[in-house]
Formats: structure tokens, C-alpha cells, sequence
């Protein structure tokens, strides 16, 4: 047999192994926020989880989610409408629980990320590295991440598969996949697709010279799903985003914005930059077009970040996908130190002969092993607030099973209410809001005052109090630890623990 067909072979079984193991890290980086936390971690998490309820409920997009004061107008107002969807029909296909959904999902689909991204690079000379730098994307409370299960979280596999497809092939077929990725993401996550159409934008450009043809199909297998979406949308949606994108927004205080550099990496962003003087130097449509697309999100950036001119909902997002660019890229500059090597002249002199043989191959391990041994310790000291305990749990359980439609509504610290909310299916007289909006401020008098004001609960048609304070009103009976009902509501059936 030929030697070198065997060697090939080998090398491909390695990286085959070396790509199950980036898998599995990418795995692990993304469950961290739920390593030790069964329930959903992030806000969004749980208005996504209560939307997708609601519609596999009523089999309505237009019904009303329990804690919202207003119904949804479907997909011409509810822009995640299609991501909604997709997690009800997923949970009720699969059978898996709801709060497994939302814990154990959000990994996989970055394991999904990470191997579209190891796909993309494979084409061009850096696929295990690609996926290794994509697995350093953070996950925070201000800008969500591959740690949550959320539309943005959804979409950035289809970004990398889409940027494939238009980087390799020049079929029929190849643009209406792209069509077709690029429509599942508007109804998915609009804000991805702009993302995906601002990464195509330079590619589509550099194409039009020498490759029209290229240049046309891309274009209209990216723009023609633009045209049923601006028909579908409310047109008030739109002209609120259009009076946006150019107003100078004040940053949001409460936000907490991450530090593009030292939250990314600083040896993960060195990668980068050598991976764009690499790309640079090799040149080529496909090379210029994904530094052009780092480029271009970079400006959106810098624009929003110091000018204040832009979208925020964009701004968000755009740091998640420039990341996702970041690490594309970064493989390119790892690659480049593993296939460092020194001139025949040196390379037989020094000792061991072993090291200096594979000088690349040596630092780029140094270069990992460092990376990561900052990056991992960093996602798990990241800081996530969580809505619930275990006590609250049951206890929501227990209201869900136990507390019929005669008991319609709920009241308890504003900040678990939307929990209560997506868990009983109930409404709530305050959810999550600003703690200085009227209904959190008069929550927190009526729980700190001992509940004593039934005339309030009676006017707001609260019939529910959760609390773990002592509750000192006699016309409330705690039917459970930390669970009250108004008996004037129903005195004959009053439920006990």
C-alpha cells in the first residue's frame, strides 16, 4: 500500500478525533451557564420559552403571552415569531421537557456552530482551527451568546453554512439553499439576517467584475426573501427601526456592554489579526470578502459604540456575529503558527531534532493551551442572574396543578414573576419591568407592607399572593409555604397542600 495514502489516512483520523474533542469543548463552553441550574437563565430565555408555550397552547401566534399586557400581532410585530415556533414544535416533536429544552439545547446547537464553522474552513486550508477560535464567542446578560437558547443563538450556524455555500459553490442548487437559509432566517431572526446580508455584501461586490453571473445569484438568493418579509411586517415596525437606525441613541447604563478585547481574548484576538494578514497576503475573492465583512461590522461597531448612531438591537447582535467572524478568521491566524517552520540550514542543527522539526506545530499548542487556560475560567466566572430556585419551582408547579381558572391572577417580586407566569400559565400583575415603573414600585409596597391591603387586590383582580415574606392578612389563606389565595375569591373549594 502506498505510504503516503496511509499517512493521509492517518491525518485525516486525527483530525476527525481532534474535531470530536473541539465538539465536545464547544459543548462545555456553552453549558456553562446552566452547568449547576436546571431552569432558564436569561430574561429572553424565559419570554421565549413562555412565547413558544403560548402558541403550542392555543395554536395561535396571536394569542396573548399570560404576562404581557398586550397581544402579539403574530409575525408582523413579533419579528421571532418563526424562532417561537420552532422551539414549540421542537419540544413537542422530541417530547423533552421544557426546562431540559432550554437547558441542554443551547449546546448542541453551538456544537452545530462550531462545525460549520470547522466545514468552512476546511475549503480554505484551516478547518479544526476555525472551529477551536469559535468556541471562544462569550455569553453575557447584555448580549445573550451560544449560552442561551435564543433566536440569536439559532442563527449563527446558518450564517457560517450560507457564507460556505456562497464562498465554494456557483450552482443553481447552491443559491436556493441560500435562498432558503436566508428565508428560514428572517422568519428565525431578522436581526441574523442583516448580519449574514452585511457578510455577503463585500463578496457579492468583489464578484461583480470578473463573475457577474456569481455575483447576480447570490444577490438574488439573499435580497428576494427581503421582499414577502417587508410585505408581512407591520410597516409602523419598520418606520420605528428606519427612525432608529438614524437617531443618536444615549447607551443604555443598564447594559452590560463587554469588552470586545480581554472578554474575547487577547491571544484570541492576535489570531485574528495575523489570520487577516494572512488572508491579506493570499488574496482572492473569498479572502478579501470575510476581512471586508469583519471590517464592515467592526465600523457598525465603532459607530454605534462611540457616535451612538445605529440600531441597538443590531449593535447587540453584531458583537456576537463579529465574534463569530473573529473566530473564522482566528483559525486562519492559527493555522499560519502551526505550519511555521525554520530553514532547512537551521532546522538540522539544534537538538532536540523532534522540536525543531515541528517548531509550528509546538507553538500553536502553547498558543492553544494558554488561550484556553484564560478563556474557561473566564465563562465560568461570568456573572448570570437567576430568576428562580428549586423552592420556586415547586411551589409554581404546585399553583399550575393545584389553583384552578377561578384563581386567574398572581402577584410576587417582579423580577420571578414572568416565571411564575410562563410556568402556571397565569397572569401576573407586574413582570419584569424597571424597578421604578409604577406596578414594581406598588409590588414591592403591597409585599413589604404584609400584604394587608386586600381592597388593592380585589381592585386588580389579584386572587394569588407568592411571597417569602409573612403575609398578615386575614382574608388570604396560605394554602402552601409561601403561597396565598384570596378566600373571598372562593371560600368552598380553597385548595391545601
Amino acid at each position: 500500500m502506498n505510504l503516503k495514502l496511509i499517512a493521509n489516512k492517518l491525518r485525516t483520523n486525527h483530525e476527525y478525533l481532534f474535531l470530536v474533542a473541539i465538539l465536545g469543548l464547544a459543548f462545555y463552553i456553552a453549558f456553562i451557564p446552566h452547568i449547576d441550574y436546571p431552569y432558564p437563565v436569561h430574561m429572553d430565555e424565559w419570554h421565549h420559552l413562555g412565547n413558544a408555550k403560548t402558541m403550542m397552547a392555543t395554536g395561535n401566534v396571536n394569542a396573548k403571552v399570560p404576562y404581557l399586557t398586550y397581544s402579539i400581532k403574530g409575525v408582523t410585530q413579533n419579528l421571532e415569531a418563526g424562532s417561537h415556533l420552532f422551539i414549540g414544535l421542537f419540544q413537542s416533536v422530541s417530547g423533552i421537557s421544557w426546562m431540559a429544552l432550554f437547558r441542554y439545547l443551547p449546546p448542541v446547537i453551538f456544537m452545530f456552530t462550531v462545525l460549520a464553522a470547522y466545514l468552512f474552513g476546511k475549503r480554505q486550508g484551516f478547518g479544526w482551527e476555525a472551529a477551536l477560535m469559535t468556541c471562544l464567542i462569550i455569553t453575557t446578560i447584555g448580549i445573550l451568546g451560544p449560552g442561551f437558547l435564543v433566536p440569536v443563538s439559532f442563527g449563527m450556524p446558518f450564517i457560517v453554512l450560507s457564507l460556505y455555500l456562497a464562498y465554494n459553490f456557483r450552482t443553481f442548487w447552491s443559491y436556493v439553499v441560500v435562498f432558503l437559509l436566508m428565508s428560514f432566517l428572517l422568519c428565525l431572526h431578522p436581526p441574523t439576517a442583516i448580519g449574514l446580508g452585511i457578510l455577503l455584501a463585500p463578496y457579492i461586490l468583489l464578484n461583480l467584475k470578473n463573475a457577474f453571473k456569481h455575483a447576480l445569484g447570490l444577490s438574488l438568493a439573499a435580497g428576494v426573501p427581503l421582499l414577502p418579509a417587508v410585505v408581512v411586517v407591520d410597516w409602523d415596525v419598520i418606520i420605528h427601526y428606519m427612525d432608529e437606525l438614524f437617531a443618536s441613541h444615549k447607551l443604555a447604563s443598564h447594559v452590560a456592554w463587554p469588552d470586545m478585547v480581554p472578554d474575547y481574548g487577547y491571544l484570541g484576538v492576535a489570531c485574528c489579526i495575523l489570520g487577516v494578514f494572512v488572508l491579506a497576503r493570499r488574496g482572492g475573492k473569498e479572502a478579501w470578502g470575510l476581512v471586508a465583512g469583519l471590517v464592515l461590522l467592526g465600523l457598525a461597531l465603532v459607530l454605534y459604540r462611540q457616535f451612538q448612531y445605529g440600531l441597538v438591537l443590531m449593535y447587540n447582535r453584531m458583537i456576537l456575529y463579529t465574534m463569530l467572524v473573529m473566530g473564522l478568521i482566528g483559525g486562519c491566524g492559527l493555522a499560519a503558527i502551526k505550519n511555521l517552520k525554520l530553514p532547512e540550514k537551521f532546522a538540522c542543527r539544534p537538538k532536540p531534532v523532534f522540536m525543531v522539526r515541528n517548531v509550528g506545530n509546538v507553538m500553536c499548542l502553547a498558543v492553544i493551551a494558554v488561550i484556553f487556560a484564560l478563556a474557561i475560567p473566564d465563562r465560568q466566572n461570568e456573572d448570570y442572574y437567576h430568576k428562580i430556585d428549586d423552592d420556586d419551582y415547586e411551589a409554581f408547579v404546585w399553583i399550575e396543578k393545584n389553583l384552578g381558572d377561578q384563581y386567574e391572577k398572581a402577584i410576587l417580586d417582579h423580577f420571578q414573576a414572568v416565571a411564575l407566569a410562563v410556568i402556571t400559565g397565569k397572569d401576573v400583575y407586574s413582570d419584569m419591568g424597571s424597578t421604578k415603573d409604577s406596578r414594581a414600585s406598588q409590588t414591592y409596597h403591597f409585599l413589604n407592607s404584609g400584604c394587608t391591603d386586600t381592597e388593592f387586590l380585589k381592585k386588580n383582580g389579584i386572587s394569588i399572593v407568592y411571597t417569602w415574606q409573612q403575609c398578615n392578612n386575614p382574608d388570604l389563606n396560605e394554602v402552601r409555604e409561601n403561597v396565598y389565595v384570596l378566600m373571598a375569591n372562593n371560600r368552598e373549594s380553597m385548595p391545601q397542600d
